[in-house]
């Protein structure tokens, strides 16, 4: 079964280099490279080209006016051989075995089974989030993360004819909507993944990063955020108590859609909880407000 290791970049040039010896150093080469460029300025086309000169692995680069990850995974999707997508960044990089591991793991995979989500660590021995109570273990992202409480991010390799069925929307002029919105899709449409505690991925959160940047992005790009927590809210997987702050931090960045309060309301249906929590979901606005400043 081919992987197609898919990596959005943007001026990750001094990065992009250790992920590129890592792939070289995998004990299986039935994969693709595919990068997207969203419209870096480092150069990182020439550097890129000279790989694919080299002609060591296949690779796939494609450059698109700046949009966001999401974007860049849309695109991706469209232009990806393998059967299985694996999304890895451009500042990370993978283990010698990595692929090898998660193609003899394909097997397992079924109708209902769409994925393997085996460890990324900070280093080869400090995982990212607690370890799992079992080694391995069948579930959905929801389930996982609220029910079981065990979060941290994870690799992710999910059938591509599946992923493409679950396309990131396109809302003019936001460009960050965190990946858990498609993870949360899929556990709502009923598919599960295999968690796996094999380390498998090594990663960094640098400077500059979606991730060090959380609130501020979120806040720029509002609609994708208050569709995250509106679609979570609803998931039957989802326990109460996890209900009501998801409620609250709907009310987070609500308030920066173009929705007027009560256009935010009927986002909702007019939910309960959601009269419930608006007034401490002000307040939550009003304190992120304060440490912004």
């Amino acid at each position: 079964m081919m992987i197609t290791v898919f990596t959005p970049t943007y001026n990750r040039k001094d990065t992009l280099p250790r992920l590129y010896d890592s792939l070289l150093r995998q004990t299986s080469k039935d994969f693709e490279w595919l990068i997207v460029d969203d419209g870096s300025q480092d150069n990182t086309d020439e550097i890129v080209q000279e790989w694919v000169n080299e002609n060591k692995i296949l690779i796939s680069y494609y450059k698109k006016e700046n949009g966001g990850k999401h974007r860049a995974i849309n695109m991706g999707l469209k232009f990806a051989k393998g059967e299985l997508f694996f999304i890895v960044d451009s500042d990370d990089y993978l283990t010698d075995n990595s692929l090898e591991y998660l193609i003899n793991k394909s097997s397992l995979l079924t109708d209902e089974i769409i994925g393997i989500a085996p460890r990324k660590g900070y280093n080869n021995s400090r995982l990212v989030g607690k370890e799992f109570p079992t080694d391995s273990f069948i579930s959905n992202h929801i389930e996982k993360t609220y029910k079981l409480n065990l979060k941290g991010d994870l690799a992710e390799v999910v059938k591509t004819d599946i992923l493409r069925q679950f396309p990131f929307p396109d809302f003019q002029g936001e460009n960050f909507c965190a990946e858990s919105l498609l993870w949360n899709k899929l556990a709502n449409s009923n598919f599960k993944f295999i968690y796996d505690n094999t380390l498998i991925y090594i990663c960094e959160y640098l400077e500059g990063g979606l991730t060090a940047n959380s609130l501020k992005n979120r806040r720029k790009s509002a609609s994708y955020a208050s569709l995250l927590y509106k679609e979570l809210a609803e998931s039957e997987y989802l326990p109460f108590k996890q209900k009501v702050r998801t409620y609250l931090n709907y009310w987070r960045f609500a308030f920066f859609t173009r929705r007027s309060i009560l256009g935010n309301f009927r986002f909702l249906n007019y939910n309960f909880l959601a009269f419930l929590t608006f007034p401490i979901g002000v307040l939550l606005k009003l304190n992120d407000d304060r440490k912004l400043k």
